[in-house]
């Protein structure tokens, strides 16, 4: 299972990094887990 981080999230999906880690703390990307102070969404 490969994991994106918010910067490489936000690139894929062009929104900005602050709003891929906001929508991952709500609970609203599935498979996201934090690792330290940067979130991690899974590969698809």
């Amino acid at each position: 299972m490969e994991y994106l981080t918010t910067i490489e999230m936000s690139e894929k999906w062009n929104i900005t990094p602050r709003r891929i880690g906001v929508l991952c703390s709500e609970g609203r990307i599935d498979g996201a887990i934090k690792k330290g102070k940067t979130w991690l969404g899974i590969n698809e």
